[in-house]
């Protein structure tokens, strides 16, 4: 049996589909069996066919291969929905509507998500530029224009906002018709030195950091890890703590002091030196062994040690460690690690 087809989540799979796909439709075009009006988008296809020969040109499509099928709908009431669009015949002429599914929520980010304000307005940036665009009529632009307001108010934004956003890009979109100078200009900008540094999003340092960053003419670019999949764990079954690396504390039995390290192997075997140190006197050698036989503190257990934060990022190490050193007034630690930075004191 020949296996056809490539395989989901493979990168290559999009490309060889195409690729696939673009020899199909020469073969057809040139052996002359290819609608004359045939755009595709994917696996979306708009072809304009006499309704007599619907089934001939669908047979001649679906005898070609039989790993692939063509199904069809046809239009109603002169009106076809074609990706977000709906094409309409009227005097001769075809009008373009904006569709959605009967399934849209109109539900986007919400206003008072705890999110940047670019991933906040992504949506309503897409949808207005898409109303400034199209050649839309001015009773189907209205109609666009009061329910992009209606979505705005029921997720909390002023409806004003989408007012602003058409001016926006309005403007854009007139200076790139009017003059090569503008494009010209903008790809000049685009291709200068600006660097892009990624940063989870928390308002109290990016907010702060973004102003210092683009003067150095480095963009922020801001990320979220209040996903569904950190919030609900991992299916997985968990490592133990001892075979884990990272960020990780250990707890006096004996007192409130905890220790804060850091190591790249597993914190069992950091654990095991620490206790060595302790069991053969060498205070030098570990700041637990040095609190333990200084204050006659000798309940350390394993039991008694938790990972902070898993970091496998090595160059990240440093900065994690001292981050938890300064935001612990208990640390037993004899310093407070090998990066100082302020911004740990916002947090």
């Amino acid at each position: 049996m020949i296996e056809t087809g490539t395989s989901m989540g493979n990168p290559l799979s999009p490309l060889i589909a195409e690729v696939f796909m673009s020899s199909f439709e020469t073969n057809l075009s040139e052996r002359g069996l290819l609608p004359r009006i045939w755009f595709r988008y994917v696996d979306d296809v708009f072809a304009v066919i006499k309704r007599g020969e619907i089934d001939s040109v669908l047979n001649i499509l679906n005898s070609e291969f039989d790993s692939i099928n063509f199904t069809f709908e046809s239009e109603e009431d002169k009106k076809l929905n074609f990706l977000d669009l709906t094409l309409s015949r009227k005097n001769g002429r075809i009008e373009f509507a904006i569709y959605r599914k009967p399934t849209t929520t109109n539900r986007y980010i919400t206003n008072d998500s705890y999110s940047p304000i670019q991933h906040k307005l992504a949506a309503f940036h897409s949808m207005v530029h898409r109303l400034c665009k199209l050649p839309l009529s001015i009773a189907n632009y209205t109609t666009e224009y009061n329910l992009l307001k209606d979505i705005a108010a029921i997720n909390g934004y002023n409806p004003f906002i989408i007012d602003q956003l058409i001016n926006k890009h309005t403007k854009k979109l007139k200076k790139s018709e009017l003059t090569t100078l503008y494009k010209q200009n903008k790809q000049l900008h685009d291709n200068n030195n600006t660097e892009r540094a990624s940063m989870t999003y928390f308002p109290p340092i990016t907010n702060k950091m973004h102003t210092k960053l683009k003067q150095q003419n480095i963009e922020c670019v801001y990320s979220s890890n209040g996903k569904i999949k950190n919030m609900l764990g991992s299916t997985k079954d968990k490592s133990p703590i001892v075979n884990k690396s990272g960020i990780y504390e250990i707890k006096c039995g004996d007192c409130d002091a905890v220790y804060i390290g850091q190591t790249k192997r597993s914190i069992g075997v950091r654990f095991n030196e620490h206790s060595n140190h302790i069991k053969y006197n060498r205070p030098e050698k570990s700041s637990v062994a040095a609190h333990a036989l200084t204050n006659n503190h000798f309940n350390v257990r394993l039991e008694d040690v938790k990972p902070k934060k898993h970091v496998t990022n090595n160059r990240r190490l440093d900065a994690y460690e001292s981050l938890y050193i300064s935001n612990n007034n208990n640390a037993m630690n004899s310093d407070n690690g090998n990066i100082m930075s302020p911004l740990f004191n916002l947090i």
